[in-house]
């Protein structure tokens, strides 16, 4: 059994399309199971909850944050960014930067790393847009992997 405590944490605001992305994501693979067999994984939906995912945050060995990006990159195009590379990206990457992002690049005692998702739009409406909806299953199976490779290493 392994003591490294690692979490799943998907962030974003469901009721705004794209935003919403990290959120879907994190609850496919809850619902699949995707690492059960990694009894030190634990899936947290915090939405846009700052103060609480900054706790959970606080309290993981480890954190993959699961969030929305728009850098006008390719739409569901993934990228990880470690958590001490956060401040070199102008935190521009998500539209939880000033907040979340920018407190975990002040605090050196976080580890983790972000897995954002390219997306195409943020307006208020309940799901994700129909050219990221059509992308999600790559999106998840690329997501997947990035998230073993890390797993790999705990």
């Amino acid at each position: 059994m392994n003591s490294t405590k690692i979490t799943i944490l998907g962030i974003g605001n469901r009721l705004m399309m794209d935003d919403g992305v990290g959120i879907i994501l994190v609850e496919e693979l809850m619902k699949d199971n995707t690492f059960n067999q990694f009894d030190h994984v634990q899936y947290v939906v915090g939405e846009s909850d700052i103060e609480f995912c900054l706790d959970i945050i606080d309290q993981s060995d480890f954190t993959i944050i699961i969030d929305a990006m728009n850098t006008g990159d390719i739409l569901g195009k993934v990228t990880s960014i470690p958590f001490e590379d956060i401040a070199i990206h102008k935190l521009g990457i998500s539209p939880h930067d000033q907040h979340l992002f920018l407190s975990i690049s002040q605090a050196s005692h976080l580890k983790g790393v972000v897995i954002g998702i390219e997306i195409e739009e943020i307006e208020f409406y309940y799901g994700l847009s129909t050219q990221l909806q059509s992308k999600l299953t790559c999106v998840k199976n690329e997501v997947v992997e990035a998230i073993e490779l890390i797993l790999l290493k705990y």
